[in-house]
């Protein structure tokens, strides 16, 4: 991390881009601060060649250290004050998602965009690539004359030279390197006012629904804040191949083609939701990470925790039907829970060592955990008070850089309770607790604990709680490792954390968890509570807290279960336990009257007046009676799929889950050809998904082999993280161990890498463990952080088939 001595203030960046060779020339002019009296400036660069540096119009020496990611600059004297360097610089167009790079249209067409967060700037052009180091950016682009070009900015000035074109965009405001955006290609366009949807030709116009969302939501977010979106124009931008699921560039931001492109009546309901989440996701940040900026990446949370948080908020209000509270919970706290509860996890606060650690903090703790603390520090101070806090903290540190503490002060001034000292507990230590909880006739003993099978931590964490005591919520600041709670009447019984808005789980006695039995089989208690407590219960089970076989008689409580959020919850657990034990168990038995029954209540194909609720519960029964060989269930879905693709979006990804099981050759072709030739986003997604969920060796490793030429770089993480679903996905190791090559081209790719080494540390058989251990130690191996959390989950799935790998369902 930089010591500000010297601080850049504004930067002339010039690129001759030659499309056709995948090159660049490039100049690049920065005025600096120096504070204080130097002989030499570092700067940032990563794979360039540097051709000549002048500072203040002096030939410079410099020194490139491409290991460190470093350039040198050393003056023949001491300087001060203003200056100015001028770098002369080469490039090349990359291929791996990251910095400038190319993404492919078509056989004959490129787009050129950039992902520089969190510090891939560097591999464009020289910089200081810290986001603590805001300062405007001037960018001048020569192109091809056919092409458009596209920037943070709108353009200034377009004139033609020498056959080419040249694009000068306006001055950006203050803001970090990482924000700029360069984008060139042969665009279409959809506007609306001060917004545009950006795609390749003939495909804007699928982006009509995420326009008209796009600014529904700016004006609610103008109006939370009191702060008007301070650019003068917003793109929003489809890219054909891209690493993460979008990039909040400051006025430019990017998206995978799914989360912005679809026809809104030809649209699964289902990701029409998780796109509008993620547009609104990277609107916030036009607030928070782009106005107001971390200092350091130690506090990405005050961007992408604000930002996850923020964006349910939008859909609540503008969207009060969907129940988004559910989706929050299943897609932020229940993924944050599991990964918060190993050892090998890290604060939402965390030191940043080096730079492969700035990659790896983009997990579930940054986004996840820290929207569900967030969600837990509102409901303790109230929406107003929250409000209120964010809005002037916004307004007071405009343009500027924060820290976490700045922002924890408004939080406590503006709600006049003692938030900073909880909510820095749950900010800077990692891990998080469960409570023990048992009771007698009038009181209620509980016990915290870390979640953690291998922890000894003594730690105590400052809980908000709430708990239903016979029915009347109350609530309690838990301070102390053991409490005991008082009653005047008698325990019927007690729940705690109902909604689950703080961030634990709980373990009840048998006596207390037997009185709650009755009220899940009733449903007298709310959705999000019956999944806490069967989420909790399975977690429980995991670590040998709770044996395998209560767990499933546990099961037969949720006979009448019609929420997707809990039968989501009652599938995931029966395949995890399959996939660790070993599908030949048949674990699967257990709940099949469950999805009988709701599938038989919701029917197989879509109605016009399916809820949300509905839909979601078709899929999961579909799926689930899918895996389980239903006769009727695979008679239709094969019967359907005669129709690929032209079948319901709101039933398609069953469909193809259920055919991909048990097709062959035929539809495998079926798939890969849709894939290769559809224009519909969606479309692709679920071919690759299904793609990678067909059970012939044969045909895995047809795919596997040509893995490079069949699918984009971009879809092998959805490859991988459906495959690694797969039964057959052991085989992974073998092939990786024959395809090192291979596994080289996407090291650099961050997030493709990420999910191919989950597939492969938890799909390799639990008896060759010293030929995986002797291939990751080639394979990623500077991603320590995760490849220690996955081996962790190994190690736990392993401890869990040796205790139960002879059980007998009774």
């Amino acid at each position: 991390m930089s010591t500000s001595n010297i601080l850049p203030k504004y930067y002339n960046l010039f690129l001759d881009i030659d499309e056709k060779n995948l090159k660049y020339i490039g100049k690049v002019e920065i005025d600096l601060e120096i504070k204080n009296t130097t002989d030499k400036i570092i700067l940032n660069s990563k794979n360039l060649k540097i051709k000549k540096v002048f500072v203040n119009g002096y030939n410079a020496v410099f020194e490139v250290n491409d290991e460190n990611e470093i350039l040198e600059i050393k003056l023949v004297k001491f300087i001060t004050g203003l200056a100015k360097i001028l770098i002369d610089f080469e490039g090349e167009i990359r291929n791996d998602l990251t910095g400038i790079y190319v993404s492919k249209v078509n056989e004959s067409e490129n787009m050129i965009t950039t992902q520089f967060e969190p510090n891939y700037a560097r591999r464009c052009f020289p910089c200081f690539d810290e986001p603590k180091l805001k300062a405007v950016f001037k960018l001048s682009l020569l192109i091809n004359k056919d092409l458009k070009a596209i920037s943070n900015m709108p353009i200034e000035e377009e004139k033609i030279l020498d056959n080419k074109k040249l694009v000068i965009f306006q001055n950006t405001p203050l803001m970090s390197t990482y924000l700029l955006y360069i984008g060139i290609g042969n665009f279409d366009f959809l506007e609306k006012g001060r917004l545009r949807i950006v795609a390749t030709k003939k495909m804007a116009n699928l982006g009509k629904a995420s326009l008209d969302f796009t600014e529904k939501c700016l004006s609610f977010f103008e109006e939370y804040t009191g702060i008007k979106y301070p650019l003068p124009k917003l793109d929003l931008i489809a890219v054909p191949d891209f690493g993460a699921g979008a990039m909040e560039n400051w006025g430019a931001i990017t998206f995978r083609e799914v989360l912005l492109l679809f026809d809104e009546n030809n649209v699964s309901e289902e990701l029409k939701v998780r796109a509008f989440l993620i547009i609104a996701h990277e609107l916030w940040h036009q607030w928070s990470g782009n106005l107001v900026t971390m200092e350091w990446w130690d506090d990405l949370w005050l961007n992408e925790s604000f930002a996850t948080y923020m964006a349910y908020k939008a859909l609540e209000t503008l969207y009060p039907s969907l129940n988004i509270d559910e989706y929050f919970v299943f897609r932020e706290t229940w993924e944050a829970l599991i990964r918060d509860s190993l050892k090998n996890t890290h604060p939402i606060k965390v030191e940043v060592k080096n730079i492969n650690e700035m990659e790896e903090i983009f997990d579930e703790i940054s986004y996840n955990k820290g929207g569900s603390v967030l969600r837990m520090v509102e409901d303790f101070i109230g929406k107003e008070n929250f409000r209120n806090a964010i809005k002037n903290f916004l307004n007071d540190f405009a343009y500027k850089n924060a820290n976490s503490d700045e922002l924890f002060n408004y939080f406590e001034k503006y709600s006049n309770k003692e938030v900073k000292r909880i909510i820095e507990s749950w900010i800077k230590k990692d891990g998080c607790p469960f409570l023990e909880v048992k009771s007698k006739k009038n009181s209620i003993k509980i016990r915290q604990k870390r979640l953690c099978l291998k922890s000894r931590d003594n730690f105590k964490w400052p809980i908000p709680l709430k708990f239903l005591l016979n029915n009347e919520e109350k609530e309690i600041l838990l301070d102390k490792e053991i409490e005991t709670i008082e009653t005047k009447e008698k325990i019927n019984y007690v729940i705690f954390n109902p909604n689950l808005t703080s961030f634990l789980r709980v373990l009840y006695s048998k006596k207390l968890l037997d009185r709650i039995k009755p009220l899940i089989f009733k449903k007298e208690i709310k959705p999000i509570t019956r999944f806490s407590l069967l989420s909790d219960l399975f977690a429980f089970t995991k670590i040998g807290k709770i044996s395998l076989q209560n767990y499933l008689n546990f099961l037969n409580s949720f006979e009448l279960e019609d929420n997707w959020l809990v039968l989501y919850a009652i599938a995931y657990s029966i395949f995890e336990l399959e996939k660790i034990l070993g599908y030949e168990k048949n674990i699967r038995k257990i709940a099949i009257n469950i999805f009988e029954n709701n599938l038989k209540r919701v029917g197989f194909f879509v109605k016009s007046s399916d809820s949300l609720n509905e839909k979601l519960v078709r899929k999961i029964s579909t799926t689930y009676l899918g895996y389980s060989n239903n006769k009727e269930v695979v008679k239709k879905s094969f019967e359907v799929f005669s129709d690929f693709p032209k079948i319901n979006k709101d039933i398609l990804s069953q469909v193809s889950f259920v055919v991909s099981m048990y097709g062959g050759e035929k539809e495998f072709n079926k798939f890969l050809e849709v894939y290769k030739s559809s224009n519909d986003p969606e479309l692709k997604v679920v071919s690759v998904a299904s793609i990678a969920n067909f059970r012939e060796e044969k045909i895995i490793l047809d795919i596997l082999n040509d893995i490079e030429n069949k699918l984009r770089m971009q879809d092998l993480r959805i490859f991988f993280s459906n495959f690694s679903t797969n039964p057959k996905s052991g085989i992974i190791l073998d092939w990786v161990i024959n395809n090192r090559a291979f596994i080289k081209k996407i090291e650099s790719s961050f997030f493709v890498l990420r999910d191919f080494l989950e597939c492969l540390i938890l799909s390799s058989p639990f008896d060759r463990e010293k030929e995986l251990f002797e291939t990751i130690k080639t394979v990623g191996k500077k991603y320590k952080i995760t490849i220690n959390y996955l081996l962790e989950i190994r190690s736990i799935n392993k401890s869990f088939w040796e205790k139960n790998k002879n059980f007998v369902i009774e």
